[in-house]
């Protein structure tokens, strides 16, 4: 059954990479030139939502509940992809709802700034994913040099609640001003 998971895995992690690559192209195009754009965002979406819920349900049918939360590497990568998933989610049905209105003015920063949380979120969870498997990249060192080592019950660094802190201060000043500037 796992093989199933892992094959299944590659489908959100391919459409999602493919999104934000749409939404660079979307946030850093003229007025009027990446209106096409919009709809293939919104597909893809929707699409990355379904095989990301597919790939998550597939997650939990691997092993059971006990021996999922028993290692901290398991837990991380769990904790990651319900992360993950409720990101990329919470992205399509603020595309769905907003639509065109969010490439307008500081709308279209905000939505970048968003998906690059998404995509730093789903690397994360691939990542771990791989290691579980016994296929490691070179992220966990990155992470423990960030101050959190992936084999161990995942907690907030100081460093990173920093970081975090900021790039909400970050994504608040610009939606404050792109509805100052909409006035």
């Amino acid at each position: 059954m796992s093989a199933y998971h892992v094959m299944a895995a590659h489908f959100p992690i391919a459409i999602w990479m493919t999104t934000f690559l749409f939404i660079v192209l979307r946030s850093f195009s003229l007025p009027g030139r990446g209106d096409k754009l919009q709809y293939a965002i919104s597909l893809l979406l929707f699409i990355g939502v379904l095989a990301g819920l597919a790939t998550y349900s597939l997650g939990w049918m691997v092993w059971s509940w006990e021996a999922l939360t028993y290692s901290p590497l398991a837990r991380n990568h769990i904790l990651m992809a319900s992360w993950s998933l409720a990101y990329w989610t919470l992205l399509w049905v603020l595309h769905w709802r907003l639509g065109e209105h969010l490439w307008h003015g500081m709308q279209r920063w905000t939505m970048l700034m968003l998906s690059m949380v998404g995509i730093s979120l789903l690397s994360v969870t691939g990542t771990l994913g791989g290691s579980l498997t016994g296929n490691p990249s070179g992220l966990p060192d990155i992470l423990a040099s960030l101050g959190w080592d992936t084999n161990s019950t995942f907690y907030l660094p100081p460093v990173m609640i920093g970081v975090t802190i900021a790039s909400g201060g970050v994504i608040l000043a610009m939606a404050w001003l792109g509805q100052r500037s909409k006035a």
